[in-house]
């Protein structure tokens, strides 16, 4: 299967209702009245589902605006909604052209996205491979929505075929606190941090260990809100009997104004830097309660036990290296890093000559599974709106680019075949 990719302008009504069809207009009511339900919440869970659920609430946005207007106004999209376009208009052109069978596979997937926490990220992760493939001039077979067993996709150019398999991984594999988690903990105890912060001059900076894994559980999560509440309000260290320990240290507010200025211009890498410099922290499991330039509480969460990130990637990658390809073609992983940002990924690369502890896991893999042809890790880019043409009938094409590191196999025998430099440049 090969086609273009781009889409008119005029296009951009019509994919909204055909993508709305093919998995029912009922489900995605459901779905995002739901989804809108937990944003009107403005609760600290609503920055994990803008996170997760980023594609569902430009759906949601487009249709509003379709159905208040009868129209879409096509050069004021947001990064959501054109996100969700680039997602929208592979689904429907690659559904009309799968067999009866792959259709309703693609079908049932939409569905499921619906349900899961994960929304549409892994389709649409899928989509932006295959239409990089289609877009550098790659003939592509979907063989897993074909029933065919084995990868994603089988491509081939100019008489050379590979294998592409697409992973798309949580930010929280291997973590021991885990994003939902730690925004259900900081819905718990937010009123008590709001109502305390508005009473401050200063910083507060909390600092919560504890000795494993934070659960969901309504009696763990309870409990641990409990000790925090106290901890905050008495200004003191506290620990239970079970190993649970918050400490309290006050901070200069001018250390971190910068970036506490506004939530709309927060610089998170910035104020992560901010938090290793200060105070030795770098951590991702964080969440901050201010008023701008006049007080804030930082809140960390920490466990004593190390997570185990790349030990589960690597378990990932090579379960699906081994039952996912045929061994008999160059074989390509893909893997979409959730929650990982731009600079984050392109950070990865070698320093000092020491490869990162990405590189060697990667490399260790490629050791272990030699007919992988390269890995590519990408994660979440920019989406570019790109026109072709003058006046009402512009073509345009939505989509996403961002940064993608490539690891490629130098021992495999088709290293540095130019019909297979699929993500040597530019990312997947």
């Amino acid at each position: 299967m090969h086609f273009e990719t781009q889409m008119m302008d005029t296009e951009v009504p019509k994919v909204l209702h055909e993508f709305v069809r093919i998995a029912g207009p009922r489900i995605w009511e459901k779905r995002l009245a739901w989804l809108e339900a937990q944003v009107r919440q403005r609760t600290g869970m609503l920055r994990y589902w803008i996170q997760r659920c980023g594609l569902e609430l430009g759906l949601l946005t487009l249709a509003r605006q379709y159905a208040d207007t009868g129209g879409i106004v096509v050069g004021e999209l947001s990064v959501e909604e054109q996100r969700f376009l680039s997602c929208a208009a592979m689904v429907v052109r690659c559904h009309e052209r799968l067999s009866r069978p792959a259709r309703m596979r693609l079908e049932g997937m939409l569905r499921d996205a619906a349900r899961q926490d994960t929304g549409l990220g892994p389709v649409a992760y899928e989509m932006k491979i295959a239409a990089h493939l289609m877009s550098n001039g790659y003939e592509v077979e979907f063989r897993d929505l074909e029933g065919r067993k084995g990868c994603d996709f089988l491509v081939t150019k100019e008489d050379a075929s590979a294998e592409i398999e697409c992973k798309f991984m949580s930010g929280d594999i291997g973590r021991k606190i885990h994003r939902k988690r730690l925004y259900q903990l900081g819905d718990r105890v937010s009123q008590t941090m709001l109502d305390y912060v508005s009473k401050l001059s200063t910083g507060i900076f909390v600092r919560l260990v504890i000795p494993d894994r934070l659960h969901g559980s309504e009696e763990h999560q309870t409990m641990l809100a409990d000790l925090l509440s106290r901890a905050i309000l008495g200004g003191r260290e506290l620990e239970d009997g079970q190993g649970n320990r918050v400490t309290v240290q006050e901070f200069d507010i001018g250390v971190v104004a910068g970036e506490l200025e506004s939530t709309a211009g927060f610089d998170r890498d910035a104020f992560r830097e901010t938090l290793l410099r200060h105070f030795g922290v770098l951590n991702k499991c964080w969440l901050t309660y201010f008023r701008p330039k006049q007080s804030a509480i930082v809140m960390v969460v920490e466990s004593k036990r190390n997570d185990k990130v790349l030990d589960r990637m690597q378990r990932q990658l090579l379960k699906a290296s081994k039952s996912q390809f045929s061994g008999d073609l160059p074989a390509m992983l893909c893997c979409h890093l959730v929650d990982v940002t731009e600079k984050q990924l392109l950070s990865l690369g070698n320093h000092g000559g020491q490869g990162t502890g990405l590189d060697q896991m990667t490399e260790n893999l490629i050791e272990r599974r030699p007919h992988l042809f390269s890995v590519s890790y990408s994660a979440p880019g920019s989406v570019h709106r790109d026109l072709k043409g003058n006046g009402g009938e512009s073509e345009v094409s939505y989509r996403e680019k961002g940064p993608a590191r490539t690891i490629f196999n130098g021992n495999h025998p088709l290293f540095g075949d130019r019909r297979l430099s699929i993500f040597s440049s530019g990312p997947p």
